[in-house]
C-alpha cells in the first residue's frame, strides 16, 4: 500500500515530505506549558467573569500577566470546543487519489484548518 501502513492503533497515511532539502528558516522554541484551569473548561461556567473579575479591569501593569493567562486559556477552551464540534464517530474514509479523505458536515473551508505539522488520528473502532 503507498502512503499507508497498518499500525496496531489504527491506519497510518503518509503526509507530504519536504521537497526541500535545506532545513526551515525559523528556529524552534518550544514554550512552557500553561494548561487551563478546570473551572474555565467547565461547561457549566456561563460567564468567567465571575471566576476572574480582572477581565473587565482596565489593562495595567499589576493586572496584564494575569488577564493575558486568563484570555489565552479561554481563546484554548474556544478552540477545543469549535474542534470538537467536528468530532466523528464510526465514519468510513473514502480513498481519493493516494489519500484518504473525510467529508466532514458543516465544515466551513479552512476552519477549523489542518497545516503542515498538524495530527490527525483516525483509530479503527473495534481497537479504541
Amino acid at each position: 500500500q503507498q502512503g499507508g501502513g497498518r499500525r496496531e492503533e489504527g491506519w497510518l497515511v503518509r503526509g507530504q515530505s519536504r521537497t526541500s532539502s535545506r532545513p526551515p528558516n525559523f528556529t524552534s522554541n518550544k514554550l512552557p506549558e500553561f494548561p487551563v484551569p478546570h473551572s474555565l473548561s467547565d461547561p457549566a461556567l456561563s460567564s468567567p467573569v465571575l471566576l476572574y473579575p480582572q477581565l473587565t479591569e482596565p489593562l495595567s501593569s499589576h493586572n496584564y500577566q494575569s488577564k493575558l493567562h486568563t484570555l489565552l486559556h479561554l481563546e484554548s477552551v474556544s478552540a477545543q470546543h469549535t474542534m470538537n464540534r467536528h468530532s466523528m464517530t464510526s465514519q468510513s474514509l473514502t480513498r481519493a487519489g493516494p489519500f484518504l479523505s473525510l467529508a466532514v458536515p458543516g465544515l466551513l473551508e479552512g476552519k477549523p484548518s489542518l497545516v503542515q505539522g498538524d495530527s490527525c488520528h483516525s483509530l479503527h473502532p473495534w481497537t479504541v
